[in-house]
């Protein structure tokens, strides 16, 4: 695939919400997807290669409970791409300098609150690197916390499922894309060639989620080995960590939560978050259960009326981003042209991380 030398153009889009790590927390691909073999075998590569080809020209890492693995993935790569920590805080001509022809890549991270509500976090002056600014002891611990959660929670699924009479092993879940808590929600194709019979071509994702993972998810929720490690009680603590490590935070794919103007409302009230994630062009009909255009849209601008509404408080940033995973069988396209639903674009970034920047600064 060619890369393109587009990065004149006053168009470029921003991207700031991409995910490219397995299960395992490698930057690898599951050998078992039928898309394997048209890729690279790198998905930090084949998320700049898409890159490259939409005109986007910033990127943020944002994988599950993970900072380093996914952003030292893409910055392998210094050819095509150059991280924030770079340019932050440098002159605008220094910095138009280092990213000439090169992608903009924005350490970050998700994590699942609840099933309907995921958080995201960014670090502009996060290197990667042992010599530079590394991320709390407490973030650290929910982190860890989180992922030894995942792990409990994937035995729990293959317990339930060898009991419905689907075997799988677990080093073969971890091999799978991290969307969904270690790859769950991923093995469709796993499925698809294991147990034909019962789930054939023609068979989709949502009625595979339906009959099987999303009860399975629902006896997890009520087992005593669950825990609820990220509440509306505890993102505070959630918040005060990324904030110790030089972050900003807020919710993903707010239409996902269902919320009314009123309860986003009063939910940002509570908990003061820094952005929400109101642009998610490629999956919002599918976050809103396939509601008419008109109605996500009417959706997105309640959501602005109740952010528009706190700033005599305090100003709430808006961001973008498309989710991106290479792993999926149509690959999502990044944040594509400009409309109410295609998220920031090249001069809403740079007003967006200086006040950023500022609000970094202040503390």
């Amino acid at each position: 695939m060619s890369l393109m030398p587009i990065y004149d153009d006053p168009s470029y889009c921003v991207d700031l919400h991409t995910h490219i790590l397995a299960a395992n927390s490698t930057v690898s691909y599951d050998p078992y997807h039928p898309r394997a073999e048209k890729n690279t075998g790198d998905s930090a590569l084949d998320l700049i290669h898409q890159a490259q080809n939409t005109g986007t020209k910033v990127i943020a890492t944002t994988d599950y409970n993970h900072i380093k693995e996914s952003y030292m993935g893409v910055l392998g790569h210094p050819e095509h791409v150059v991280g924030y920590h770079e340019i932050f805080g440098k002159p605008k001509a220094e910095r138009d300098t280092l990213m000439d022809k090169r992608i903009v890549a924005l350490a970050g991270l998700e994590v699942m609150a609840n099933p309907d509500m995921h958080l995201l976090a960014y670090f502009p002056n996060y290197t990667g690197t042992d010599a530079g600014p590394q991320i709390s002891e407490n973030l650290q611990t929910i982190l860890d916390r989180l992922e030894d959660q995942r792990d409990k929670e994937l035995d729990f699924y293959l317990d339930k499922l060898n009991e419905r009479g689907y075997e799988f092993e677990k080093d073969e879940i971890l091999k799978q894309p991290e969307r969904g808590p270690a790859g769950i929600n991923n093995f469709y194709y796993l499925f698809q060639e294991r147990y034909p019979e019962d789930w054939p071509e023609s068979c989709d994702r949502n009625t595979l989620y339906e009959k099987i993972l999303n009860p399975i998810g629902v006896e997890w929720r009520l087992s005593g080995e669950y825990e609820q490690i990220i509440s509306i009680a505890t993102i505070n603590e959630f918040a005060e960590a990324v904030h110790e490590s030089g972050g900003v935070w807020g919710y993903a794919h707010c239409l996902s939560m269902g919320l009314s103007q009123s309860e986003f409302s009063v939910l940002l009230d509570i908990t003061r978050p820094d952005l929400v994630e109101l642009y998610y062009p490629t999956e919002i009909l599918r976050q809103t259960h396939g509601a008419a255009p008109k109605k996500v849209v009417a959706t997105i601008q309640s959501y602005e009326m109740a952010v528009e509404a706190l700033k005599p408080v305090y100003e709430v940033l808006i961001t973008g981003g498309s989710d991106y995973c290479p792993y999926y069988s149509y690959p999502l396209p990044l944040t594509g042209k400009k409309s109410i639903e295609s998220g920031m674009k090249w001069q809403d970034f740079w007003i967006f991380m200086d006040k950023v920047e500022e609000r970094i600064g202040k503390r």
